[in-house]
């Protein structure tokens, strides 16, 4: 069952000219107001075809270090930098090959408790953020040593955040925290997202988003099974933001302004008993027989999200497209079930339109895009990891 999502607009509507060749594309319209366009595709995305990524991977990387791989950043030159939990370091690569490590676990400076974020600065610099220090750090990729900048001025205190390059400054999204105040529920906490120069002079505000849906129930705090993430990206000087709790993502302009509203036809994301019981037994085959007997009273009791997330990651792409990932269960996120099946994503041109659906190969994770390829980190049957980049063009 589908179901139309979204507030009605007392503008006009017209066809969209999807990417300026002056072919309209039906069930898409633009609208107006007050200064947002808004721009709605009506038709049914389900129905779309479903392209895969084709062929082989074009590079992998092999490193015994690559244990919890946290985010992939294409550099110049063939080079690719990669945040790892496991050894708090970035690992710099080029053809497959580790050319630096940057950072290690700790924290002092240049010492890393959490990599969340990756931005490649002018001048080939690499800022390396740790929200849990609330520290961006400065790598000079020739050599030298790195500058420090603390963000807690602006970070949110008991939250997460992470960090987007904009037009020569960075954004920096507050994703919320746990909360709840010790009662059993669910809750989503907002935080501020700010646009800082990168001495932190703030320069525009954006409001705030919610974070991480959580819960907190039988003496446990964490994700709600089947709760909603903050997704965002930036994309030609624009910032987008997902919250999930619809089909719909906000476009900001670089002053902090809503831009744009992109909007697509909703579907039936109920989450039912059966689907979260379901859910529970997956978690308890991944545990001895010992302890699933003890959990499996705590975690049937657990509160859960009464509808799964309108969507996933956002993912930029230089040509102002955006792939969004189709929610695919709780159990994709868990990396055993990362292998049950491939991830799939809407893809929306630079123009706000629906373009295709893409589906990327079982055990991959997306996380990158760059001219004509997606770069992601793999696990396999064992969930060793690898980085791997596959060509998206047909």
């Amino acid at each position: 069952m589908l179901r139309w999502s979204g507030t009605k607009v007392a503008a006009l509507a017209v066809s969209l000219t999807a990417c300026g060749d002056g072919h309209h594309v039906p069930g898409v319209t633009v609208a107006d107001s007050a200064g947002i366009e808004i721009v709605t595709d009506t038709r049914s995305f389900t129905e779309l075809p479903v392209r895969s990524v084709p062929g082989e991977p074009v590079q992998q990387i092999l490193d015994e270090a690559l244990y919890q791989v946290t985010v992939v950043q294409p550099l110049l030159d063939g080079r690719v930098a990669v945040g790892v939990d496991g050894a708090g370091a970035v690992l710099v690569f080029r053809d497959g090959e580790r050319v630096s490590e940057l950072g290690r676990s700790g924290e002092g400076p240049g010492e890393f408790r959490n990599i969340q974020s990756l931005v490649h600065l002018p001048g080939d610099s690499l800022a390396v953020y740790d929200p849990r220090q609330h520290r961006l750090t400065v790598f000079p990729l020739g050599g030298g040593d790195p500058r420090v900048l603390s963000l807690g001025d602006v970070a949110p205190e008991d939250g997460w955040s992470r960090i987007h390059a904009l037009e020569g400054s960075l954004v920096l999204v507050g994703e919320g925290g746990l909360g709840g105040g010790g009662e059993s529920g669910i809750y989503r906490n907002t935080s501020p997202s700010v646009r800082i120069a990168f001495s932190g002079e703030m320069l525009a505000t954006y409001g705030e988003f919610p974070g991480l849906e959580a819960v907190a129930a039988n003496g446990m705090v964490g994700r709600a099974p089947f709760g909603a993430l903050l997704a965002t990206a930036t994309v030609r000087g624009q910032l987008v933001v997902g919250t999930a709790e619809r089909p719909e993502l906000l476009v900001y302009g670089p002053d902090g302004r809503l831009d744009r509203i992109i909007r697509w036809v909703d579907e039936d994301r109920a989450v039912t008993q059966k689907r979260m019981d379901q859910f529970v037994e997956f978690q308890l085959s991944l545990v001895p027989e010992e302890q699933a007997s003890f959990l499996r009273g705590r975690l049937a009791s657990m509160p859960f999200a009464p509808e799964h997330p309108a969507h996933t990651k956002v993912l930029s792409a230089p040509d102002g497209s955006l792939w969004v990932g189709e929610y695919a269960g709780p159990e994709a996120e868990i990396p055993p079930g990362r292998r049950l099946a491939p991830l799939r994503w809407l893809v929306f041109g630079a123009d706000g339109a629906l373009t295709e659906r893409i589906e990327t190969p079982v055990g991959f994770v997306p996380m990158a895009l760059e001219e004509g390829l997606v770069w992601g980190v793999y696990y396999d049957e064992l969930g060793v990891e690898s980085v791997l980049a596959y060509h998206t063009e047909r």
